[in-house]
């Protein structure tokens, strides 16, 4: 068996994104937009960089962060969608907290498989939890 080649692929990302970063700017851009524009640096990572290296609110929207705001309020949301939504709730004083709390309870709680909403705090205002746990579509 053989690995797919994504490793080898990240890491000529890496390189290209790094030899960028070092080109540029002489380093990591503390502008948000600038770390955007540069190719393959995404929403997430700019954010991501923004919040955990430079300490600013900047929410950090991954595939479980996104799967929890896309089930409690019922419907789809883009990477975009959800970033706009929850921009305004992280603060300076709460980013960190918000950013590392919500990938947790996407991991363990709102998981991709088997969600484990009869232990969710939020089963009572969660959509997906009304929809399917209390219906019995999830198993107890």
């Amino acid at each position: 068996m053989r690995t797919l080649g994504y490793n080898v692929q990240r890491a000529k990302i890496l390189v290209s994104v790094a030899s960028e970063l070092k080109a540029k700017y002489g380093g990591i851009p503390e502008d948000f937009d600038e770390l955007r524009s540069i190719e393959q640096v995404g929403l997430y990572t700019s954010a991501a960089v923004m919040s955990l290296g430079f300490h600013r609110p900047f929410p950090m929207i991954d595939s479980n962060v996104l799967r929890i705001y896309s089930r409690f309020l019922g419907r789809r949301l883009s990477q975009k969608d959800a970033f706009d939504l929850l921009l305004p709730h992280v603060t300076e004083k709460n980013h960190k907290r918000v950013n590392l709390g919500l990938l947790d309870f996407g991991a363990v709680l709102c998981r991709h498989r088997r969600p484990l909403c009869e232990e969710c705090p939020l089963n009572d205002l969660c959509c997906y939890a009304h929809d399917n746990y209390f219906k019995g579509r999830i198993a107890r």
